[in-house]
């Protein structure tokens, strides 16, 4: 890689410098195993997964946590699990003799699982992250810069430099080593600067210093505050100075944004736990609600709650809720037992077991498949609103969307029922009969005469005939028991099926009788 990359040659020298680390003896417990030891013949040397990180602190110098954990994380992934046979073989522990190896072999693995990498795969991943932290520094040099040159004049002097060094200074480092490391990096800077300008002037076939310059020479004049160095040459000095470079690693790298290959295991274990998250973001607040109910049960229910709220793995999270609704399920399968018992039985059926047997046996009927709507998701569940995620307003939708097609065909059998009702009830299709003719006859002479001329007259009935027949209806009904009364004239019976129909067959003072 260092022969077809241009790469810079400090990457070369850290790259050097921790592989020599690499094979010295470890100074911390790990498994610290022969340079060429390789788990199989003939394979590259690996590296315990802790010794590397050590190497990565002394090369890299001390960075944030969360930088640290990052590099840490796309170094485990990449491993393998180290053996039984092999951590108990390699194991060290400096400072620890006899018994307390293999106790603190023991804290050790209980702490974190014991990986192996191979070494070129850690030394290019060091140098990756080592470029990845040298561009974050070379990228805030400018910032810290304009920060500091307090009379924004875009020269910065040798007064401006003791309150940044103390600002970057490690907590209980003595004043005098940090005027000491301004004071070099003061003089780094100057000497750059004053050999950009000189430079440029004997370019120019000028020498300001010359015997023939005819101007004092001021070249023994002491570094002072009436000189000053401008941003090419601050950060010049500032790449050679680890004393801003150990400020920025620890206060001002970020994490780096690893994107690995997973394995299909790590991958499953990633979308349970997301997918686990988002269940129990939408439905956890009206499960735990619930919590009271489960009476002696609810602390376990919380502590569980806890557990999977703080698993980080996927499978385990899932375990872990799962282990939740099977609480909750049996607290109520142990109840409805509990009423079954001879001593309940010996006095009076419970009130609740029916509305308890009602409500497992739909639950049992959900589990195989049936649909149904539960009232408290759509009226407990947070408002609309812009900010929501793009999965909340989907499940919304999808919500929505199942209340109107329950809506849709509970309407349609409502209307079924309702005609079917009417045509089949004497007494229904007669008050209807009879509430329509009083609308027409209240509505007026004029109104009267134009619905004379649609409706056929009526026969003289019996005195126990009750109906009164009306043709050209909105909706024929056959009269009851299939065939119409004699002489009716086809049996049809106005009933206006929409609002407008209902308006204009009311009567016109707009109030409908009692008896109607």
């Amino acid at each position: 890689r260092f022969l077809t990359e241009s790469l810079p040659r400090k990457v070369l020298v850290v790259y050097l410098d921790a592989a020599k680390k690499l094979g010295e003896p470890a100074r911390l417990p790990c498994c610290d195993f022969p340079p060429e030891w390789a788990p199989k013949k003939g394979g590259p040397p690996c590296a315990d997964v802790r010794k590397c990180l050590w190497v990565a602190d002394k090369v890299l110098m001390r960075r944030h946590t969360k930088t640290a954990y990052t590099f840490a994380a796309a170094l485990a992934v990449k491993g393998e699990p180290v053996t039984d046979a092999e951590l108990t073989q390699y194991f060290v522990a400096p400072g620890y003799y006899g018994p307390d190896v293999a106790q603190m072999r023991d804290y050790e693995r209980g702490r974190a699982e014991f990986r192996r990498i191979t070494a070129v795969t850690f030394l290019e991943a060091l140098c990756d992250e080592y470029l990845r932290c040298e561009g974050v520094y070379l990228d805030l040099l400018p910032g810290l810069f304009k920060k500091w040159d307090t009379d924004e004049d875009s020269l910065m002097q040798r007064a401006d430099l003791g309150p940044m060094f103390s600002y970057m200074a490690p907590q209980g480092t003595a004043p005098e080593e940090i005027a000491q490391e301004a004071q070099t990096f003061w003089e780094t800077a100057l000497k750059l600067e004053n050999e950009g300008i000189m430079g440029g002037l004997e370019k120019l076939g000028v020498n300001l210093l010359g015997s023939n310059s005819g101007l004092p020479d001021n070249s023994g004049r002491p570094a002072t505050a009436s000189m000053m160095i401008g941003i090419k040459a601050f950060m010049e000095a500032a790449q050679r100075c680890d004393f801003i470079r150990a400020y920025v690693r620890l206060h001002k790298t970020p994490p780096a944004r690893v994107r690995v290959e997973n394995s299909d295991e790590e991958q499953v274990k990633l979308l349970l736990q997301v997918l686990i998250s988002r269940h129990w973001e939408m439905h956890g607040p009206a499960l735990a609600a619930r919590f009271k109910q489960a009476g002696a049960t609810e602390p376990q229910l919380v502590a569980q709650v806890v557990v999977m709220e703080r698993e980080r793995d996927g499978a385990r999270k899932a375990l872990a809720l799962h282990g939740l609704l099977k609480m909750m399920i049996g607290r109520k399968l142990d109840r409805l037992v509990a009423q079954l018992s001879p001593d309940s039985l010996s006095s009076a059926v419970d009130p609740d077991f029916e509305d308890a047997l009602t409500r497992l046996t739909t639950a049992v009927k959900v589990l195989y498949g049936c649909n149904a709507i539960l009232v408290e998701d759509l009226i407990e569940a947070p408002s609309w609103s812009s900010s929501a995620s793009a999965v909340v307003q989907r499940e919304r939708q999808r919500q929505v969307a199942q209340v109107m097609a329950v809506y849709s065909t509970i309407r349609g059998l409502m209307k079924e029922y309702a005609l079917a009702f009417i045509s089949s009830h004497d007494k229904v299709r007669y008050w209807l009969a009879k509430w329509h003719a009083k609308g027409q006859r209240r509505a007026g002479a004029k109104s009267a005469r134009a619905l004379n001329k649609e409706v056929q007259p009526e026969r003289e009935s019996d005195p126990g005939d009750e109906y009164a027949l009306v043709q050209n209806s909105p909706i024929d009904l056959p009269a009851a028991g299939g065939a119409s009364p004699e002489g009716s004239g086809g049996g049809a019976i106005a009933i206006p099926t929409t609002a407008e129909g209902l308006i204009r067959s009311r009567p016109a003072s707009g109030v409908v009788r009692q008896d109607s």
